[in-house]
């Protein structure tokens, strides 16, 4: 793997998702391929208990089915082509990018990609998805799989999400990874107290954040006197178009000594 002139890691958002099927092998792959320095993954939890790497609560967006992660059986989400719905337009700098066409991909258990991409990148990072779905241990669950393949490397992994209840579950098992808290909407930093502010302090290393927001507010962000992962990420639609802006902007965070690591969708160098 090419090394880094700039201290700060670069990580592949669901793996190199602006070219390739988010969260799936061959994005993975491909950020190796390309120089990324690690990958962000989404856990949910299933019926019978097995973790998986999958963005969203259920199916319905990345395949032709409408499976909830929740109340599915890891056969039956093993079952669906979990990347028939991949076919939306990619635009970089203006030019457009023709996607190969994925005949099949089924959904990663996170043990199968701890099993093979572990030892593969400098830094994971695992967002724990329970915004929407509260899974019931799914934090233990976790911990005790990611213990099996970091006992002696846990600074090589990064556990975020942007329910900050998980977050106190993840610290209260004293687990030693290291916790980010995702910010994704103005609403979470207007409305802080003191204490809140301390206590996400405390506990977290990082504040993860959308290049958009941290760009808006960054006064209001910089109470938290955390380093910074900073996402730069599009909406999922028929087009997912990256501009000069975003390119720049790229470059304006590596200079940036609060910034610990930039998520990307796309390799801009």
């Amino acid at each position: 793997m090419k090394e880094k002139i700039v201290n700060q890691y670069i990580i592949g958002h669901r793996g190199y998702s602006s070219l390739y099927p988010e969260n799936t092998s061959i994005a993975f792959d491909k950020a190796i391929e390309n120089n990324f320095d690690g990958v962000e993954i989404d856990i949910h939890l299933t019926k019978d208990g097995h973790l998986v790497i999958i963005h969203d609560e259920n199916t319905i967006r990345t395949s032709d089915t409408g499976l909830e992660i929740k109340y599915t059986t890891l056969e039956k989400l093993q079952s669906v082509n979990i990347v028939s719905k991949f076919s939306c337009k990619t635009i970089i700098l203006n030019k457009e990018y023709q996607h190969d066409y994925f005949d099949k991909s089924t959904i990663l258990t996170l043990e199968t990609f701890l099993d093979k991409y572990s030892d593969k990148f400098k830094v994971i990072n695992i967002e724990v998805k329970t915004d929407v779905c509260e899974y019931k241990h799914i934090e233990i669950k976790i911990v005790d799989l990611l213990n099996k393949y970091f006992i002696n490397n846990k600074n090589k992994i990064i556990l975020t999400s942007s329910n900050f209840s998980s977050i106190k579950k993840l610290h209260e098992l004293k687990s030693g990874f290291n916790l980010g808290y995702i910010i994704y909407k103005p609403e979470v930093y207007n409305n802080l107290t003191p204490n809140k502010i301390n206590e996400i302090r405390e506990i977290c290393k990082y504040i993860s954040i959308w290049d958009k927001l941290y760009l808006q507010d960054k006064d209001l962000l910089d109470q938290f006197k955390l380093k910074y992962i900073i996402w730069q990420w599009r909406l999922r639609d028929e087009i997912n178009n990256y501009n000069q802006v975003d390119k720049d902007n790229y470059f304006k965070f590596l200079k940036n000594k609060d910034v610990y690591a930039q998520i990307l969708d796309y390799r801009w160098d």
